[in-house]
């Protein structure tokens, strides 16, 4: 049986190698990870979604909170993942545990991941990341 997240090689022609750094967008960090695959679907209207995933995150910081510890926590387990399952994770505790509804766009996931990698760097490895248009 394969591992249906299994981590990317780093050698893959897809991805990209830069120089990681972290960018302040309304005072949330964002870090660009090292390796992106390309993604010509992404973001076709154009906004700038880090603005909006920095307004939410700032808007919901417990919620916030909640992605960079369930992503921690699969890291700390050695287990690759994607921030969708992070997100749908997150939905369900909020819904049914708490009794509360937030919404969570899947636009943002993309940014949050980024944001979780700033806050948590030893986090990224776990990850794997498409190339998104700022």
């Amino acid at each position: 049986m394969t591992d249906l997240f299994q981590q990317p090689p780093t050698v893959d022609p897809a991805y990209t190698q830069k120089q990681s750094e972290i960018e302040m967008i309304e005072g949330i960090p964002f870090k660009s990870p090292r390796h992106e695959e390309e993604n010509d679907h992404n973001n076709p209207d154009g906004k700038d979604l880090r603005v909006e995933t920095a307004r939410w995150i700032k808007k919901h910081p417990d919620i916030a909170r909640l992605f960079l510890r369930y992503a921690n926590a699969l890291a700390r387990k050695g287990r690759p993942f994607g921030m969708k399952l992070i997100a749908e994770r997150v939905r369900w505790e909020t819904y049914f545990e708490k009794g509360e509804s937030y919404k969570i766009s899947n636009n943002h996931t993309a940014y949050i991941a980024r944001w979780i990698i700033a806050e948590d760097p030893t986090i990224e490895e776990f990850l794997r990341f498409r190339n998104v248009k700022y």
